[in-house]
């Protein structure tokens, strides 16, 4: 459903250099979610590539620069993390705090009038944040995010808004100033996910409640129009205070004119998106309000077009064009490369990452892959798991948990889905590199151990298991995963054997609410053969954003924190293969579906996938016009588990 009949103004035009003397007219340019892509070459698979990050939207960035147009550049957070070089320029900054942060200086050399903070840019903790911001030749926005000062008063931790003014030429001779009030919001979990990096330092409020607070201190200052950059997605309508993603409940907000969305990775508009009474993603609209979502790594590039009208002593937004630019296919029809100015910026970072990268680590006789790591156990999953559980042996020895039992919990970080047919691991047999181990662990998490007992264990199993829809008996064909679930909202878990009966209703909804207090999908939950009973105790190997709260799952905050380890999770993979080299594995088949007469169920995986179809009973069926390869998974029973 549209927005309609709901107060929706748009009018059709492209920008030109053309105004009338009734009427001025504002370009805003927007990117989030870059997460450090800044160059054309895939790191962690080490070869050039179309997405061209960062240097791609520079080239569009100054097509879209028409004269005579005020223009507005504007990114939404989650810029500082994400790749290898990202990693390198964190690292480098960590050994010399006096080096220049390069993902900061590329921003600078684009010209970026403001940038909100992402949850994602705590990864590397505070002091990073601070050092980009003072870096930073515009500012980082966060109203509702603080830190504690020396006497322990909450102050804003960068800048909560910016009041910035563009000139119009009215056509006349004479001009007019616009004052654009900009504030900045980032996810009110941040401070939770990011506990273990940030402490008690940093805390981070309701956006919601933040945007009613400072929406109208910025019309007192004398701000026209007032933007969000929101690290926010916008998923229904129905959104509310406290959420996660909260675009919706933002543009309710009076006296909010505009809004630029990130960090859910969803492109809007887009004729894909979910729609709902009040979202339009035609239009690309919010209860009326122009709003842009540029999606992630530099695929998009943002534009919302005001048409604005002087009203007495104040503007109104009279007409907009709101839509997404894609950045290699523009490059590549209008015969466009990326910018060689932020290529010789970043040269120097760019060949240290790629020595970073290339940095052999072993060997691997097998080929590990995440095409199926929701379906099936594999190779994957398998490893990364011994990696930590060796870790957390390693870590608990001559201690009283010594003997206690070690899980292991991990994520298939690149398992399809939002990120496209292109986002999967997939590593041949033969050397490995650094680059491999980033890529099957993409995120500077930290590994945990904590002890749970075997009621919380079957708790955070029902929470994983949610991420599946629901299969009925007798129906081919039916989906089988959930795509409201990101995938790292799934956890394999090893050292243990147990089922899913897909059968039943998903006990929790994506945002972890629990909905179904009585299903239970578990089934066969067994430990060294035998059935894990509610009051036994293990030790389990998880990350930093499991305890957190990431994911919504509640289990792990819960539970005694026995073990956190100083390296990533990263670096303990890649010295787990190298110490492990020649890595060869058997995939032990401990977990799978139970079985549900005359049903199966499709799937989404890489086209490559095809010539390695792990087990009998999955099938490959087409290729769809996105590049993915749609498979087939019988759930009767008759296939092996």
């Amino acid at each position: 459903m549209c927005c309609e009949g709901q107060g929706c103004k748009r009018l059709n035009f492209r920008v030109t250099s053309k105004t009338g003397s009734d009427q001025a007219r504002l370009r805003i340019m927007a990117t989030s979610d870059v997460h450090g892509n800044l160059l054309p070459h895939d790191y962690f698979h080490d070869h050039e590539t179309e997405k061209s990050g960062l240097a791609g939207l520079a080239t569009l960035i100054e097509q879209a620069r028409l004269p005579g147009v005020p223009c507005l550049l504007v990114d939404n957070g989650d810029f500082l993390q994400g790749t290898p070089l990202a990693e390198v320029v964190h690292d480098r900054l960590r050994a010399n705090p006096a080096t220049d942060n390069a993902i900061i200086s590329a921003m600078n050399a684009m010209g970026y009038d403001a940038a909100s903070l992402g949850n994602h840019e705590f990864d590397w903790g505070l002091d990073y944040v601070l050092d980009a911001a003072k870096q930073a030749r515009f500012p980082l926005l966060a109203a509702n995010a603080f830190r504690k000062d020396g006497a322990g008063r909450a102050r804003v931790l960068t800048e909560g808004s910016k009041i910035v003014t563009r000139r119009f030429d009215m056509g006349d001779g004479n001009g007019i100033d616009l004052r654009i009030g900009l504030l900045g919001l980032t996810p009110f979990q941040t401070a939770q996910w990011d506990a273990r990096q940030v402490g008690e330092a940093v805390t981070t409020t309701d956006m919601v409640v933040a945007a009613r607070r400072v929406v109208p201190q910025l019309r007192e200052a004398g701000a026209d129009i007032v933007i969000a950059l929101a690290h926010t997605g916008v998923e229904t309508a129905a959104d509310a205070t406290g959420d996660e993603n909260v675009g919706a409940a933002l543009a309710r907000l009076d006296g909010l004119d505009a809004l630029v969305l990130g960090h859910t990775h969803v492109p809007f508009p887009d004729p894909a998106h979910p729609t709902a009474p009040g979202i339009c993603p035609r239009f690309g609209t919010i209860h009326g309000k122009p709003a842009v979502n540029p999606g992630a790594e530099g695929t998009y590039l943002g534009l919302i077009d005001l048409a604005l009208a002087p009203r007495g002593n104040r503007w109104e937004i009279v007409g907009h064009d709101t839509r997404l630019v894609p950045v290699a296919e523009t490059l590549s029809r209008e015969g466009l490369e990326p910018s060689r100015e932020i290529a010789e910026l970043l040269d120097q970072t760019h060949r240290k990452t790629l020595a970073h990268i290339r940095r052999p680590i072993g060997r691997s006789e097998v080929p590990i892959n995440t095409f199926f790591s929701r379906v099936v156990p594999d190779a994957a999953m398998q490893l990364v798991n011994a990696a930590q559980a060796r870790t957390l042996a390693e870590a608990l020895a001559g201690t009283d948990h010594a003997d206690r039992p070690i899980l292991s919990a991990a994520s298939p970080f690149k398992s399809g889905g939002r990120g496209g047919s292109g986002d999967f691991v997939n590593i041949p047999p033969g050397p490995l590199a650094l680059r491999h181990a980033a890529d099957l662990y993409p995120y500077p998490n930290r590994i945990c151990a904590i002890e749970i007992t075997g009621r919380q264990l079957r708790n955070w199993l029902e929470r994983s298991a949610s991420v599946f829809a629901r299969i009925e008996p007798g129906r081919r064909k039916q989906s089988l995963l959930d795509t409201r679930f990101p995938s790292y909202f799934y956890d394999v878990f090893a050292g243990i054997d147990y089922q899913f009966d897909l059968s039943q209703p998903a006990r929790f909804s994506p945002f972890g609410n629990c909905i179904a207090p009585k299903a239970c999908r578990l089934r066969n939950l067994r430990h060294a053969g035998r059935p894990v009973a509610d009051d036994q105790r293990f030790v389990l190997a998880t990350n930093s954003y499991r305890l957190g709260g990431g994911g919504y799952f509640d289990e792990p905050a819960r539970a005694p924190l026995l073990f956190e380890s100083t390296a990533t999770a990263s670096q303990i993979i890649a010295a787990y293969f190298s110490e492990n080299s020649p890595l060869t594995l058997h995939v032990t088949p401990n977990w799978g579906f139970a079985a549900i007469p005359g049903a199966s169920a499709t799937f989404t995986t890489a086209a490559p996938a095809a010539s390695s179809l792990p087990r009998p009973g999955l099938r490959a069926l087409k290729h769809d016009d996105q590049g993915f390869l749609l498979c087939e998974i019988e759930l009767d029973g008759t296939a092996p588990g």
